[in-house]
């Protein structure tokens, strides 16, 4: 049973971080040009807002349940590879 919990911890890990590496692309993507992503009167549009609040928000709900999920297994860390 313990290899599901670190299976599900490892996946967590590549959820996490890959939500972090999302959010920072969408950022540049931003940053590189601004017009698609603002509405006439200069005001984020709705997808803009859910990229830009959402990915950081599910990133670190990510690494809430990362952490959930080291806490259910029963052996240390020093096989997790660091």
């Amino acid at each position: 049973m313990d290899s599901v919990w670190f299976v599900a911890w490892k996946a967590m890990r590549i959820v996490r971080w890959a939500l972090w590496l999302g959010y920072i692309g969408y950022s540049l993507y931003f940053i590189s040009d601004r017009a698609p992503h603002l509405t006439q009167f200069g005001h984020l549009k709705h997808s803009a807002e859910i990229f830009m609040f959402g990915l950081p928000l599910a990133a670190v709900f990510a690494g809430f349940m990362e952490l959930a999920l080291r806490g259910r297994l029963s052996e240390p860390m020093s096989h997790a590879g660091r």
